[in-house]
């Protein structure tokens, strides 16, 4: 059986920022889901062909939004 995540700050693999809140159980199925918020962030990673762009973090719409 699969572990529970750990709850913190995670980075999807497109660049926007969630917070894992925790894991909410169904309760017809007893299937469980994590519950996470947007955090409303993106980081731009930077290509390699272009290093003078630099890190930067812009705001989203996303902020707030919770999701399983």
């Amino acid at each position: 059986m699969a572990k529970d995540p750990i709850l913190g700050t995670y980075q999807h693999f497109k660049g926007a920022f969630y917070e894992v809140l925790g894991i909410g159980d169904e309760a017809e199925s007893g299937n469980k889901y994590v519950v996470y918020c947007a955090i409303g962030i993106t980081e731009n990673l930077l290509d390699d062909e272009a290093p003078t762009l630099g890190n930067r973090v812009v705001r989203n719409g996303a902020k707030g939004a919770l999701a399983v």
